[in-house]
């Protein structure tokens, strides 16, 4: 089972100044984020057994969820992200504010009017029971899953391909630089 700790102060400016500048409609409402490092198991020779996140079944190396209304009341915060410990100390300063910048656009305020992004926000976000701003999850703009094998067998007339070439002429090259290379572009023509 993974162990965890509160984030240092460092970790939490970090998560503030990525609110500022990338997620201001956050900021705003007022959203308050709670964060902790999980640390994997370790084994007797003090190596990591597993990962110490999940999402979906797959290792992570952060995730976020609004705090339900029990540690909001606690006042944890009105969301809490959880980000992998063991790897942190190896990331860029770029590579953890990219990940923070990425957990944050999963929590979506809910306003009484809607967000205008040619005059900024207009309106209050919606209040929970606590008087705190309320937040929903969202979702990846694309989520990609597949398995090499049946693209072998099938080519085009597996779901996966068809996904990954959807993906590829929605956000074209910009997204996936990578697909012109002759091995790739085979496999999902």
């Amino acid at each position: 089972m993974s162990t965890y700790e509160r984030c240092p102060k460092k970790v939490v400016d970090l998560i503030r100044k990525v609110m500022v500048k990338h997620q201001p409609h956050l900021k705003a409402a007022g959203v308050q984020v709670a964060a902790l490092f999980a640390y994997a198991p370790r084994d007797k020779n003090d190596n990591h057994k597993g990962s110490a996140i999940k999402h979906g079944g797959y290792a992570a190396a952060a995730v976020i969820r609004p705090a339900p209304p029990k540690l909001r009341a606690l006042g944890v915060g009105d969301a809490v992200l959880i980000i992998d410990g063991d790897h942190w100390i190896e990331w860029s300063e770029a590579g953890r504010a990219a990940l923070i910048d990425h957990e944050l656009e999963h929590l979506e305020v809910v306003w009484d009017v809607m967000p205008n992004s040619e005059t900024g926000y207009e309106g209050l976000p919606q209040l929970d029971d606590l008087n705190r701003p309320k937040i929903r999850t969202r979702l990846h703009d694309w989520q990609l899953g597949g398995f090499d094998a049946v693209v072998k067998r099938h080519g085009e007339a597996a779901f996966e391909a068809r996904n990954i070439r959807s993906l590829v002429d929605d956000f074209g090259q910009t997204l996936f630089p990578f697909m012109h290379a002759p091995e790739v572009a085979g496999r999902v023509a």
